[in-house]
């Protein structure tokens, strides 16, 4: 492969990344529906102002992540982080809290997640989003995010994330990667 193809390929990484994310973003602010409506609070008037806020580090103020979360976490979010994290459908169904089969059963009705799973997939795009901004991309936040790593007892920082005080955990690990610091 030559430079230029490894690039273009790399470029459409890239771009396929993007737009997973910002369908998964769509889908938790629209709840599921069809045509995109921010919860209330969160004003967006246009386009423009959609893709500046969608290129914020961290996806949600805690105020839309909570009206997201009282509204319901839509299943088929489900589909989207697992594509956006790059794991497979029983090991994000693990991630979130559920067992495979209740997760699949929820997608394919289209039901809202339980509260406790819907929380995690807010969590998880999160940690997802700033490990983007601590490795500046997403090919090495997700590689990382797979990983185990030593100061997390050998656990991928997403196992670790399974759980809000394991988040801040891996949370503290990022931004002393970021920052420089003692975890």
């Amino acid at each position: 492969m030559t430079f230029t193809q490894a690039s273009l390929a790399s470029s459409t990484d890239e771009s396929r990344h993007s737009q997973t994310f910002k369908m998964l973003v769509e889908i938790l602010l629209s709840g599921g529906a069809e045509h995109l409506k921010p919860p209330s609070g969160l004003a967006l008037g246009t386009a423009i102002d959609l893709m500046e806020w969608l290129s914020r580090p961290m996806p949600f103020p805690s105020a839309t992540a909570q009206a997201i979360l009282r509204r319901g976490v839509p299943s088929r979010s489900l589909l989207a982080l697992g594509e956006y994290l790059e794991v497979g459908k029983g090991d994000l169904a693990d991630l979130v809290g559920m067992d495979r089969a209740t997760a699949s059963r929820k997608v394919t009705l289209d039901q809202p997640l339980p509260i406790h799973a819907g929380e995690c997939v807010l969590r998880l795009l999160e940690l997802q989003c700033q490990a983007e901004d601590t490795f500046e991309g997403p090919d090495a936040a997700s590689a990382w995010l797979r990983r185990g790593h030593a100061m997390l007892e050998g656990e991928s920082p997403l196992q670790c994330a399974k759980s809000w005080y394991g988040t801040q955990r891996v949370k503290e690990l990022l931004v002393a990667i970021k920052y420089g610091g003692v975890v």
